[in-house]
């Protein structure tokens, strides 16, 4: 009896062993093999995108003068679109630029609406471009009431699309006018400035209108005439004096003009010729 007991617990035994086998290699495949090979895959897979950041890398170099050329033909044409956004729109441009429809295009305007500028686009809001800080790109609305006939019409639209100034316009409308046989309706136009850049306004030379004159109403300039002293003093002027403008002894007497004392009622009295002409 003992001996079978002892067979049957070393055959208990060798099952245990076996059992145990059996569970330490799943848990090995299980955490370990498979562990690895899955770190495996993922280290394989950055490589590959590691490969394949350094073959655009390698791209990039080989077209690096491309790149450049490219960059600096961006800039430049940005420059451009900058320098044409004006750095501020007052109210005189605004009527002024319906004056110049008027004048270029034949318009007859007839109401010109101002309204609130909006502010549409900060500049560098990400942060990305410090030289941008501080820049605002607004928008100011100037709203048309005309009219003109089609031909007229379709040049201005031209006209304003070929404009060095940032503008659009956002809403056009005109009927038939039964009295003028032209159009008439109204044009919403949007205009654009850059608040904040470094260019300064420039302010319009408008034709008939002097910056700076101290005569407002253009009525000709005023030049203040010169006191009245003596006879003496009408006489040497030859403008205001009885003598210096009738005959000619009287401008070209030896008395008159050789006078020091410019009183010729005194010293005209004791010249014969210059009391003749003095009286």
């Amino acid at each position: 009896m003992n001996k079978e007991n002892k067979k049957v617990n070393d055959r208990e035994l060798k099952l245990i062993f076996v059992l145990g086998g059996i569970v330490l290699f799943f848990l090995i495949y299980q955490f370990g093999y498979l562990n690895v090979q899955k770190a495996n895959e993922n280290l394989k897979s950055q490589v590959d995108e590691v490969r394949g950041e350094v073959k655009v890398m390698q791209t990039m170099k080989q077209n690096e003068e491309t790149y450049k050329a490219y960059t600096d033909s961006m800039t430049q044409e940005m420059q451009e679109v900058m320098d044409a956004i004006p750095s501020e729109i007052r109210s005189e441009d605004k009527i002024m630029f319906a004056r110049s429809l008027e004048k270029e295009y034949g318009f007859h305007v007839t109401g010109v609406g101002l309204q609130t500028d909006e502010m549409v686009y900060e500049m560098n809001e990400d942060g990305s471009n410090p030289a941008d800080d501080g820049k605002l790109l607004y928008r100011t609305v100037v709203n048309l009431d005309c009219d003109c006939d089609y031909t007229q019409l379709k040049n201005c639209l031209r006209g304003l699309k070929k404009n060095n100034f940032k503008m659009s316009v956002d809403t056009a409308s005109f009927g038939p006018d039964e009295e003028t046989g032209k159009l008439k309706g109204n044009m919403t136009v949007n205009m654009y400035y850059l608040y904040g850049s470094e260019k300064p306004y420039e302010p319009l030379t408008i034709d008939g209108v002097s910056l700076g004159t101290d005569n407002i109403f253009g009525t000709g300039t005023i030049t203040p005439s010169a006191p009245s002293d003596a006879a003496g003093t009408e006489d040497t002027t030859g403008t205001t004096g009885t003598t210096g403008t009738a005959g000619t002894t009287g401008k070209t007497g030896t008395t008159g003009t050789t006078d020091t004392t410019g009183k010729t009622g005194t010293t005209g009295t004791t010249d014969t010729t210059g009391t003749d002409t003095g009286r």
